[in-house]
């Protein structure tokens, strides 16, 4: 597809270990050069986190020590990178927290009630959770049969 098009794909990646057998070492992402097939890499795609081993979707958290403020708490909810809306009813919260602050007219570097500061906590301490959701890839039951036709969606990230 990419051929036809003048373009030279690089840096592929994939799950299937026949296709990634076909591709010269030299065009395969890094972390697939020397690559044990039975020991897959999580790898980045478009911002989400795939998990190749299993084709699934994971959530990768690292929390960084933020003021207990509206900036902190703005800096900590768009953190979570989440363009599928997988969290969304986890983020949601988190959100809310931050539109109740904002409405009390508090200052970006204003620090919160204790109200908000225990509830913004309790909820900020649970955010690591969200490692334990995966998402399979493809919705297609693994039993089913009889695939009448098929077509080949391409998509790329053109990061380096």
């Amino acid at each position: 597809m990419c051929a036809a098009g003048g373009f030279r794909l690089t840096k592929c990646v994939t799950n299937n270990e026949q296709v990634i057998c076909s591709i010269p070492i030299s065009d395969r992402a890094k972390d697939f050069v020397d690559l044990d097939l039975a020991e897959m890499p999580i790898e980045r795609a478009l911002g989400v986190h795939w998990c190749i081993q299993n084709d699934s979707i994971i959530f990768r958290i690292v929390l960084h020590d933020k003021p207990l403020t509206r900036r902190g708490m703005l800096s900590t909810v768009s953190s979570i990178y989440d363009p599928l809306g997988l969290a969304a009813p986890f983020l949601l919260e988190g959100k809310r927290l931050l539109q109740q602050v904002c409405n009390s007219n508090k200052g970006w570097d204003d620090d919160l009630s204790d109200d908000h500061k225990s509830a913004w906590e309790r909820w900020r301490l649970n955010l690591p959770s969200l490692e334990q959701i995966e998402v399979r890839r493809s919705f297609k039951p693994a039993e089913f049969h009889g695939i009448k036709s098929a077509t080949l969606h391409h998509f790329s990230d053109a990061t380096l």
